[in-house]
């Protein structure tokens, strides 16, 4: 009786850790590269020798440059079952307010129901992602409509991001485009060693080169997830697609518009230029079809375009 059992359970268990080991293998996800062309490579490399990059190289060696504090949780305590925390109560809101120029931030106002219904349901397609993805929070900031502040933020230490209806109006609400801004700020979430190492060094090395670097990282993470956003269904049954990684173009399109940027700014601007960047999402998105990641060949367009 004895033999019998335990060759009952070498048999079971073999069968057993196989479908442990393919349900876990099931659920793990390629993590975005923040870089996929040879020139931001080139570029992250050259500011890794720079001043700036030997406190960023400290950081991947593990030694202790920054102190962050996740107070995530807090966030999690009000947050919807979206991610969403009302603007009135988003932890981290005071520290937005800091960051943007005087006058910006509107606290009377609010954004109207169905402005967070469509950022409510981008926010679903990009979670249901086919690459790793931190959980994030998300709130609207009501901001005035000036040039100065076209923008949108997140806060690693509250992994939230922040979205403003100025940066959205300009956009006139964009699906597309406002998911490239999403994704593009959760970019930075992800990539929390630029972003960490970037905002400590600021007073000692200056923050331009490094920053840039940041940007173009969260950028290419950034078209990562909008390709690898997923079709669902809402609560409510309604099927809601994914969403087209050109919102990137659309985006800074708009903002060129609004705010030329010439290359003349390429090496003052803590942003890359935009002609710079819509280059790249042309060069990114033929690099992911070029690896045959889903969805990425429908979108891709040759630079002669």
């Amino acid at each position: 009786m004895k033999r019998a059992t335990l060759l009952l359970v070498m048999l079971q268990f073999p069968l057993a850790l196989f479908v442990l080991v393919v349900s876990v293998a099931a659920e793990k996800k390629p993590a975005p590269k923040p870089c996929l062309t040879s020139g931001c490579t080139k570029i992250t490399l050259a500011y890794t020798l720079g001043s700036a990059g030997t406190v960023w190289a400290h950081a991947i060696n593990g030694e202790e440059v920054h102190t962050f504090e996740d107070k995530s949780g807090q966030v999690a305590k009000i947050a919807d079952t979206t991610g969403y925390v009302s603007n009135t109560e988003a932890e981290g809101e005071k520290n937005v307010d800091a960051f943007l120029p005087k006058g910006c931030y509107d606290a009377t106002q609010k954004p109207t129901p169905s402005q967070l219904q469509l950022i409510a349901e981008i926010v679903a397609v990009l979670k249901a992602n086919y690459y790793k993805m931190p959980d994030f929070f998300w709130t609207v900031l009501y901001t005035a409509q000036k040039p100065e502040c076209l923008n949108s933020s997140s806060i690693p230490q509250y992994r939230t991001v922040f979205i403003y209806t100025s940066l959205a109006n300009a956009l006139h609400w964009d699906r597309d485009a406002l998911a490239a801004v999403i994704a593009h700020e959760v970019g930075h979430l992800q990539d929390k060693y630029c972003g960490e190492i970037g905002q400590n060094i600021v007073a000692n090395a200056g923050q331009t080169p490094l920053q840039q670097v940041c940007e173009k990282h969260a950028d290419n993470i950034g078209i990562q997830y909008v390709v690898g956003a997923q079709n669902v269904v809402s609560p409510t049954g309604t099927l809601l697609h994914g969403v087209n990684p050109n919102g990137f173009t659309i985006t800074f399109q708009t903002l060129q518009g609004i705010s030329p940027t010439g290359a003349g700014m390429r090496y003052s601007s803590n942003h890359p230029i935009n002609a710079d960047r819509i280059t790249n999402v042309k060069l990114a998105l033929e690099e992911l079809c070029r690896k045959n990641i889903p969805n990425a060949c429908q979108y891709a367009v040759p630079l002669s375009e």
